[in-house]
């Protein structure tokens, strides 16, 4: 009995651990409730997400909870590659913080219908190094990266993806950019105050 008694603990606390395990790997991802998002109360540019709209809606709702944050870049889905979109459907998007009060990164991820989706809430206890801040909003939209990419000579990623950030340069100072494409397709980018398209590597 006391053998069964053992095993029964063992397993228990085995539950116990696994549970407990499962929470921390998650860093804290949380859905963001409908009343939060400023998204919520407002129209919808058409079909997807207003790549602009959310990054504003994101940075007042983040800067209200964590006054010490600020904006590090965002990623954007596409509904279709680059090269063969006439109209910008954004149809996802995260948005990266860093609070450095906490410290914490903070991040905003957002897929499916347009303000009914308030997004979810990820916050890591760590610190972000990946690039510098941006200060928004920048002189160039995404629709007008996008024109400027389609404008150009540049061969065109077949690639979904776009990421707004302003990467470290060893010239000291740089501007935003929107980089186009993944690891396998390369990748473009577009000044988002000059509006410049060049490759990034």
């Amino acid at each position: 009995m006391k053998k069964i008694f053992s095993i029964m603990c063992l397993m228990l606390m085995a539950l116990v651990s696994l549970v407990s395990c499962d929470q921390k790997c998650t860093n804290g991802t949380e859905p963001i409730p409908i009343g939060d998002s400023c998204l919520a109360n407002t129209d919808p540019p058409g079909v997807g997400y207003n790549f602009e709209g959310v990054l504003t809606c994101d940075t007042e709702f983040i800067y209200d909870k964590h006054e010490s944050s600020v904006f590090y870049g965002a990623q954007a889905t596409l509904d279709y590659c680059v090269d063969d979109t006439t109209d910008l459907n954004v149809v996802g998007i995260t948005t990266i913080f860093h609070s450095f009060k906490e410290p914490k990164v903070i991040i905003i991820d957002r897929e499916g219908v347009y303000g009914e989706d308030p997004g979810t809430l990820d916050l890591r206890n760590t610190r972000w190094k990946d690039c510098k801040p941006i200060k928004l909003p920048t002189p160039l939209t995404l629709k007008q990266a996008i024109e400027k990419l389609n404008q150009s000579n540049s061969p065109k990623p077949h690639s979904d993806k776009v990421v707004l950030k302003n990467p470290f340069k060893a010239s000291g100072d740089s501007n935003p950019i929107y980089i186009f494409g993944e690891k396998e397709t390369g990748y473009i980018a577009v000044d988002a105050v000059t509006g410049e398209v060049g490759t990034y590597k």
